[in-house]
């Protein structure tokens, strides 16, 4: 039902460089041709109010300038940002329509959440905005978003707040929900019950495509060979050809997952239920199909979808994991604390448990491929008193672990904020052998 292989995880990979993610961002950005590097939602067409968040478009030039220019009067002027305030919250109140059902709010306090989520947007428009190229600084990003956790915890309280936390992770998926039960007839309606079975079984899903994807690591390893920035041009070309390639593997993929999804619904779903979920998600995959033919055809590729990924000089599309254990090495920064160093022997693919700083664990599952790139999946959780609280935002990191004279390389890394009861500022740098 979602056409979204990698829906808010935006997780940078990164050659040997010893650089973070925000580091190598904010260099992009310094090119006189790219003005702006904003991500924004584009992909196959949707339903309205469905999530489109499948690519990532560079606004260069004249282009990007004009939007910044129009955002900025829009937030200066205070009869356009009353306007934008409005757009805003409307766009907010569609989104979270269900949020006071849902977390049990009653009428003024649901109120009150719309309004403090569009106040926080538009300070997050403000923060993009104010100035003509704006800087990604993992530290400001927690502070502020630490801020808002407190404002949300004030209102709802610890328990609300992990409650809100869950709900707005799911609300792609709450969305396709609400686009099935709008199809029943009286009489055979989605029960609140199988609403949440269903939400919770297509999030396991997405999680599940998003840990498969291969991310941005084919647009940043072909700039790599070339050994200098790209500029907005190639960056954008090589944004589509990935936005293509993400979603050619997830509409093979969907295959069998969508018969995966029907399988285990019928624990909970009614047969006319089913049948109507099959159809939707056939109509959904013949949707994306469409898409990524006319997208193939846009950038000058053929319109037939290959069977199977393509063999290239993409080294991401035929890597192998090697055989055997391998020896890992993870530093890691929290809120610019003192490194956490963990040196560990697991089989490769496996995963293992550490304790990082400030009452956070990280479950890492290392995978060394034959050409030499290391890819780790990590997740994290705060340590609480009823036991680890999973938290939303894990990601994966990649290096090249040895340089193409086949010398070691000393690794790499990057920088994510992670928000659980507050923000955490992660820096990681990582590394592994075989043994």
């Amino acid at each position: 039902m979602s056409l979204i292989a990698c829906r808010s995880r935006m997780t940078f990979l990164l050659f040997s460089l010893g650089l973070a993610a925000t580091d190598a961002t904010s260099a992009a950005m310094e090119q006189r041709n790219l003005v702006e590097l904003r991500a924004v939602a584009a992909g196959p067409p949707a339903e309205q109010g469905e999530s489109t968040e499948n690519r990532i478009t560079f606004a260069t030039g004249e282009e990007a300038g004009h939007l910044s220019r129009n955002m900025q009067q829009r937030l200066a002027d205070p009869e356009l940002r009353a306007t934008l305030r409005s757009e805003q919250r409307a766009s907010i109140q569609e989104q979270y329509a269900k949020a006071g059902q849902v977390l049990g709010l009653d009428p003024a306090t649901e109120h009150k959440l719309i309004e403090l989520l569009t106040d926080q947007q538009l300070g997050h428009l403000e923060r993009m905005y104010s100035v003509p190229r704006p800087t990604f600084d993992s530290y400001e990003q927690a502070q502020v978003t630490t801020q808002q956790l407190e404002a949300l915890h004030e209102l709802l309280g610890e328990e609300g707040l992990d409650r809100f936390q869950a709900y707005k992770a799911r609300l792609s998926e709450r969305r396709q929900v609400e686009l099935l039960a709008a199809r029943f007839a009286p009489g055979n309606e989605l029960q609140p019950d199988q609403e949440e079975r269903l939400i919770a079984l297509l999030h396991e899903q997405t999680l599940r495509d998003i840990a498969l994807a291969r991310g941005p690591g084919r647009m940043l390893l072909s700039f790599q060979r070339g050994g200098k920035l790209p500029s907005g041009e190639e960056m954008q070309r090589e944004s589509e050809l990935h936005t293509i390639a993400i979603n050619e593997e997830t509409w093979r993929r969907r295959q069998v997952t969508n018969r995966n999804i029907e399988k285990q619904a019928t624990a909970f779903l009614t047969p006319v239920q089913l049948r109507e979920l099959s159809k939707l998600q056939a109509r959904d995959q013949d949707n994306l199909r469409q898409w990524i033919q006319s997208a193939r055809v846009r950038a000058a590729l053929s319109p037939e979808i290959p069977q199977h990924a393509a063999i290239s000089d993409d080294p991401a599309v035929s890597r192998k994991p090697v055989a055997g254990q391998v020896r890992v090495e993870i530093r890691m920064t929290i809120d610019r604390g003192e490194p956490t160093v963990v040196t560990q022997t697991v089989r490769n693919g496996e995963s293992f448990t550490f304790a990082a700083a400030n009452g956070l664990m990280a479950d890492a599952t290392p995978t060394l491929y034959d050409d030499h790139w290391l890819n780790v999946q990590i997740d994290y959780y705060e340590q609480r008193a009823a036991g680890k609280y999973p938290l939303e935002g894990g990601g994966t990191l990649g290096v090249l672990t040895r340089a193409p004279d086949g010398t070691p390389t000393s690794g790499g890394g990057g920088s994510t904020v992670i928000a659980g009861r507050k923000a955490y500022v992660i820096e990681t740098m990582i590394g592994a052998t075989a043994q």
